[in-house]
């Protein structure tokens, strides 16, 4: 991030919709699936000569394969991670979001850091595992936001979407989980000047 940056925002309608999100997501789900299956036979290869797998029955196939998950899953979790956070900081971003027609940025209009990017993995990775559920609070969120995204400061946009103006930083109130054990905290927001207020009214209402 530049020194003399400025916060901005986009209008509505340039704030990639749920449908797009779901489509990058499934995408770029597939593509790691196929990324760790190639994975695993290289490893399978590397660990295992190709007589003994040739001379094996298919239950000690089996065996030989769990004595390899230990480094299967340090394989696949290495490659996750490569692709949804460095990716992300490449030109164009993952597979996904180049077919789905968007890109993510900060609150500034630029690629987010890469402590930015750990973090809404590390969020990302539990809550779209189980059904893509993250996804759920997009719908509602007046840009479009997934949990992952309010927690790291992030935003996904149309590709060819040009910042509306100049944002005012604020930071808005939400709640997660449900009574008893809701938790409330506060995320990064970003709102054309004048409006920062209403919005974290808008959001104190909500709470109520």
């Amino acid at each position: 991030m530049s020194a003399d940056a400025e916060a901005v925002y986009f209008k509505p309608e340039d704030y990639a919709s749920v449908p797009r999100r779901l489509m990058a997501f499934l995408i770029d789900v597939l593509f790691v699936a196929v990324l760790c299956y190639a994975a695993a036979i290289v490893v399978v290869s590397m660990t295992v000569s190709k007589d003994v797998l040739e001379s094996s029955s298919d239950e000690e196939k089996k065996a030989i394969v769990r004595q390899s998950l230990g480094l299967l899953l340090l394989c696949w979790v290495g490659l996750a991670a490569v692709y949804h956070i460095a990716v992300r900081r490449a030109r164009g971003g993952t597979l996904g979001y180049r077919l789905a027609g968007i890109r993510m940025v900060n609150a500034f209009g630029e690629p987010p850091s890469l402590s930015a990017l750990i973090k809404r993995f590390l969020i990302a990775t539990p809550t779209c595992t189980f059904f893509a559920l993250s996804y759920l609070s997009c719908r509602n969120h007046p840009k479009r936001q997934a949990i992952h995204d309010q927690f790291a400061g992030t935003w996904l946009v149309r590709r060819s979407a040009d910042p509306a103006g100049p944002a005012e930083l604020s930071e808005l109130p939400h709640l997660y989980g449900i009574y008893p054990f809701a938790l409330m905290l506060t995320n990064l927001d970003v709102s054309p000047p004048g409006d920062a207020e209403n919005d974290k009214k808008s959001a104190l209402d909500g709470l109520r």
